[in-house]
């Protein structure tokens, strides 16, 4: 009976889901990896919100040999497709037409919990993106693979000293490597229609983390009238969202609550404007009670 163990792993994270990770992502194995995990007997896992490669003793041999190959170093590149349609709507660094997400274990950032980042800032970046002209795509992408491109890619090495204690039980540490994708943000702006419109109203959030601004009567497409409402910083979007919105009256304390909680913005609706100089993304919510 063979024990396999960890040769390494990768967790994919993402802020906007509740869980805090990135669900279903596959992962394709380029061709000359293909070869090495069915040479060295490894076996390659999804785990729902990554990869793991495991090893047994079996191919440790394998594996040294390879891992001594000056000429062709010990490396494994994958191809990963998100299954979740929403990706590129809720991440703060959507796709580019003519680059693509890779990452590289040789870059990586050792954390104080003992993971490796492998991105360059707590989170994905515009400076992970790599050009389909990179010769570092060579070996990685088809034809087929920049017209339906990869969500990212990733190249895992493995160097000669990582492999050398592979038959002595409890000195092999498996590397655990992640990747933090990060929730798109953007300003959200409130139209407030009907008879609330006529209220002397304002927006306060019950959590007390976000304020924001009102701008007064303006007038919609269709000629009615909508109180405006527009948050003071870019908020955070959420698969469930934490955020208490309220809408009150302007009175004694705190304010009469005329909503209780104010319906919040969603991924498929946004757009971009400039506000104070600045390019940002916008969501619209109307309200009308």
């Amino acid at each position: 009976m063979r024990a396999y163990k960890t040769l390494f792993c990768l967790d994919v994270e993402h802020t906007f889901f509740a869980s805090g990770t990135l669900a279903d992502v596959h992962f394709v194995p380029i061709s000359a990896t293909s070869v090495i995990l069915n040479k060295a007997g490894l076996l390659s896992k999804e785990t729902g919100n990554g990869l793991s490669v495991f090893y047994d003793h079996h191919g440790a041999e394998v594996l040294r040999l390879f891992a001594a190959d000056l000429d062709e170093p010990l490396r494994f590149s994958f191809k990963a497709f998100s299954q979740d349609r929403a990706f590129d709507l809720c991440t703060e660094t959507p796709s580019k037409p003519e680059a693509i997400l890779h990452f590289d274990t040789a870059k990586a950032k050792l954390e104080g919990s003992g993971r490796l980042r492998l991105h360059e800032q707590d989170y994905v970046s515009d400076g992970d993106f790599v050009p389909f002209t990179s010769p570092l795509l060579d070996d990685l992408l088809s034809p087929k693979d920049r017209l339906l491109k990869p969500t990212f890619t990733i190249t895992v090495h493995i160097a000669k000293e990582d492999v050398s204690g592979f038959d002595e039980p409890g000195t092999i540490h498996p590397r655990r490597y992640y990747i933090r994708f990060h929730a798109r943000e953007m300003v959200w702006k409130y139209y407030v229609l009907g008879n609330l419109a006529k209220r002397n109203a304002y927006i306060a959030d019950a959590n007390n983390g976000t304020e924001f601004e009102a701008l007064g009567e303006t007038a919609l497409t269709d000629h009615r009238r909508a109180l405006l409402f527009r948050s003071k910083r870019p908020i955070p979007l959420r698969e469930k969202t934490e955020y208490r919105f309220q809408l009150r009256e302007r009175g004694s304390g705190v304010g009469k609550v005329l909503i209780q909680r104010l319906p919040v913005a969603t991924a498929d609706n946004f757009y971009k404007e400039t506000i104070d100089g600045q390019e940002v993304m916008v969501s619209e919510v109307y309200v009308n009670f």
